[in-house]
């Protein structure tokens, strides 16, 4: 009778014991496959993640390049062309004080001068025409007056550069007006374009418009001088940032 119930208690436990361990494999399965599917979703996530992020920086790019292209449009390769004049050279210094003195000279006698800086020298230039025939005839008569000066076939410097195109009309304008000026032997051309053109300029040239301005309503300045000094500054400009 007792050794009924003890074989009867086993296999109560051992019931016991294999009813667990079958829960606790439910268990551990569904934690798994909590696990493993948890796993998937986050790689997705992941993948769905980067695409987008992948997509959000492609329009990115794609807006900056639009972008760039819109600044590119703007932009025109401006290839001056070639300018070349006769003056009369009155002089080649190394120290400005030094052309300044010899103007004083040039201007008790009638003369004008202007100081053209180039190349690490410093030359003081009167008369200016297209015509080297005429030209002649002022450096005979200076001559005549003891003054040592010499005819001189003058080359500006230009350089090409990326411009805005509203800029670089400007500039082909304004040397046509300053050629018609050149060949008419008067600043009435150059100086007409000057005060048309004062009001709505590119930004990069208003410094340059400024100084032409103050130039043609100087007092002292002559057609000559006006040539002179206008073509400075246009040259001084077409090659600033220029080796």
């Amino acid at each position: 009778m007792l050794n009924n119930r003890r074989i009867d208690i086993q296999k109560l436990k051992k019931s016991l014991s294999n009813g667990l361990s079958r829960k606790g494999k439910a268990i551990i399965l569904s934690i798994i496959m909590s696990l493993i599917i948890g796993s998937v979703f986050g790689v997705i996530s992941l993948q769905m993640a980067d695409k987008d992020s992948g997509m959000a920086v492609e329009s990115t790019k794609q807006t900056v390049d639009v972008s760039n292209q819109q600044e590119d449009t703007n932009l025109t390769t401006h290839s001056p062309e070639s300018i070349s004049f006769y003056v009369v050279q009155a002089g080649v210094f190394s120290e400005e004080a030094n052309a300044k003195e010899r103007i004083k000279l040039f201007k008790e006698a009638g003369y004008s001068n202007v100081i053209w800086k180039k190349e690490q020298e410093i030359y003081l230039l009167t008369g200016i025409s297209a015509s080297k025939d005429e030209i002649k005839k002022l450096a005979n008569e200076m001559q005549d007056e003891d003054f040592d000066v010499f005819v001189k076939k003058w080359e500006v410097k230009t350089a090409e550069q990326d411009i805005e195109k509203s800029t670089a009309t400007y500039l082909d304008a304004f040397l046509s007006a300053w050629n018609q000026s050149l060949e008419d032997q008067d600043e009435q051309a150059l100086t007409s374009f000057i005060k048309d053109n004062h009001d709505e300029i590119p930004q990069d040239l208003q410094a340059l418009q400024k100084q032409l301005i103050k130039l043609i309503q100087s007092e002292e300045k002559d057609e000559r001088e006006i040539l002179l000094e206008s073509m400075y500054l246009y040259e001084n400009y077409v090659n600033k940032g220029s080796k």
